[in-house]
């Protein structure tokens, strides 16, 4: 008894969870976990990683054994056979909860990490008493990219000011309370399993529910983007997938005459910058694709409000 009291003092009282989701992407999944076994650990805090493989074939697996052998972080490797980032998140959180974890961190597949990242989210974390706190994400755009490009809402980022609270996040680098998903009882939506946003609507529902989300404003993890997502193209059908999942959003957490209400002010706004901004497109191409991004997302609450879905995550981009 002695043995179990004495060992029970050095046992650490809190356990952090590494989630990530992945389908067929093995090449960005082992960069993403080389970077991840090179953290600093947060002081008295375990560490270990679940990656769940939205593959039923198990295509992640190889990569796993390989990491694993000299991982410092236990690795638990699961596979979600039903298709969808959602059901592949809501395995992690599971397996969380079946490990005791105290926090779950989310990061990418595409993604690599810094090795203060998980340190610095966490003593943020905790220094604040809050329940999530988000980071931004760095791209590493193709070389060839050009730079209006680079200016645009999904390469740019926004700055804030560490400690400011934001109502929604993505899980592309964010550490959760577990209580999210035990007091609150959130999930991640699996009605929008290949439309992506379910992190956006779990997140705006923990803040609509009392929740604090904060906003360290540190670039700890860089996004690698392949040349397949470095087009006009996919940008444009990115903002059409937002918006529509915006409107669908808004009338399961505000209702029918709050959504139809912005929508219609949104839209309108919308076509007025679009048209506004259209001329300017002759002295900049940044201005161009900034007018057919507005008429996008007119359409695209037109298409929102009457049910329409577009499933983005049909397509697999990267390697």
């Amino acid at each position: 008894m002695a043995r179990t009291i004495e060992e029970s003092q050095f046992r650490p009282k809190n356990k952090v969870i590494v989630g990530i989701a992945t389908y067929k992407r093995p090449m960005m999944l082992e960069e993403c976990l080389k970077s991840l076994v090179r953290i600093d650990k947060p002081q008295n805090v375990a560490v270990e990683v679940v990656v769940v493989d939205n593959d039923p074939m198990g295509s992640a697996k190889a990569v796993i054994d390989t990491i694993s052998a000299d991982s410092p972080f236990p690795m638990h490797y699961l596979t979600e056979k039903k298709r969808g980032i959602p059901f592949a998140r809501n395995t992690i959180v599971k397996k969380a909860l079946e490990l005791d974890a105290t926090e779950i961190a989310f990061i990418d597949d595409d993604e690599a990490v810094d090795g203060r990242w998980l340190k610095k989210l966490y003593e943020f974390y905790k220094e604040n008493s809050c329940d999530a706190v988000a980071a931004p994400v760095e791209p590493i755009l193709p070389e060839n990219t050009p730079k209006w490009m680079r200016k645009t809402r999904y390469f740019s980022r926004k700055i804030e000011k560490s400690g400011t609270q934001i109502g929604c996040a993505s899980t592309r680098n964010v550490l959760f309370s577990i209580e999210i998903f035990t007091k609150y009882k959130l999930r991640f939506d699996t009605r929008f399993a290949l439309t992506g946003g379910t992190d956006t609507l779990l997140t705006k529902q923990l803040s609509l529910l009392g929740g604090k989300i904060l906003w360290l404003d540190d670039v700890l993890v860089k996004e690698r983007i392949p040349e397949t997502r470095a087009s006009q193209r996919w940008l444009l059908k990115r903002s059409l997938r937002r918006r529509i999942n915006d409107v669908k959003f808004d009338l399961i957490l505000r209702g029918k005459g709050y959504t139809l209400f912005f929508s219609y002010l949104s839209f309108f706004k919308n076509l007025l910058f679009g048209l506004g901004y259209f001329p300017l497109s002759l002295f900049d191409k940044y201005y161009y694709y900034f007018s057919l991004e507005c008429f996008v997302n007119a359409c695209a609450i037109v298409l929102g409000l009457s049910g329409y879905s577009y499933n983005e995550y049909k397509r697999v981009h990267g390697g």
